[in-house]
């Protein structure tokens, strides 16, 4: 494990504040496509219902969403080179979103992999743990 250099860091940063972007704006095939290459394939490999299934679940959240601000973002740890994503460099990732305007933060935990210059996330979708987000928006 070592340091994640500056410049991938600010591509990393950057591709999740347009991930929750995409949240908030609902562009559910957007959001697909944050996903590994190789894990959407591997799910359209296993399962008959790919990609529909996966799509579905990702507009049931964006379905909670109407607003989303991340809050922070910290590299956990960096891997310049990983065996299982093809020697590809991976983050582990904790970010940190309020949803809503809810006075309690999200956090998702998550690895993050560059590919071909982008950044992709392993992690499919979220769930929000508690209320449905758009049952509470946190506004007095």
């Amino acid at each position: 494990m070592s340091e994640i250099p500056a410049d991938l860091r600010t591509k990393l940063e950057d591709r999740i504040r347009e991930q929750i972007a995409c949240e908030a704006r609902g562009d559910v095939l957007a959001l697909y496509e944050f996903t590994l290459s190789a894990i959407r394939a591997s799910r359209n490999a296993e399962l008959d219902d790919e990609p529909g299934l996966s799509l579905a679940q990702i507009k049931e959240f964006v379905g909670c969403v109407f607003e989303a601000q991340v809050q922070s973002i910290q590299v956990e740890s960096f891997h310049p080179s990983v065996e299982r994503f093809s020697g590809c460099s991976a983050a582990v990732v904790i970010t940190k979103v309020r949803y809503n305007r809810r006075s309690g933060l999200n956090t998702f935990r998550c690895i993050w992999v560059y590919s071909g210059g982008t950044w992709f996330t392993t992690a499919l979708g979220k769930l929000f743990f508690g209320a449905p987000a758009g049952k509470d928006t946190g506004a007095s």
